[in-house]
C-alpha cells in the first residue's frame, strides 16, 4: 500500500517536473528564435528577486 502511494507521488512529481522543464525550455527557445539580447547579470538578479517575492508573497519594502 505504501509502495503504491509513493509510486503515485513519484509519477505526479515527474509529470510536474516535465511540464515545468518544457515551459522553461519553450521560453528559452523563443528568446533565441526572436533573437532577443541576453540579459545582464544585474537584470537576471533583479528578475529572480521579483519572482521569488511574488511566489513567496513577500512585499518589496524598497518601493514604499
Amino acid at each position: 500500500m505504501l509502495t503504491t502511494l509513493l509510486g503515485v507521488a513519484a509519477v505526479v512529481c515527474a509529470i510536474g517536473w516535465l511540464k515545468n522543464r518544457l515551459a522553461l525550455l519553450s521560453i528559452l527557445y523563443y528568446i533565441m528564435w526572436a533573437e532577443l539580447p541576453e540579459p545582464s547579470d544585474e537584470e537576471i538578479k533583479y528578475c529572480a528577486k521579483k519572482v521569488a517575492q511574488r511566489v513567496l508573497h513577500i512585499k518589496d519594502r524598497s518601493e514604499l
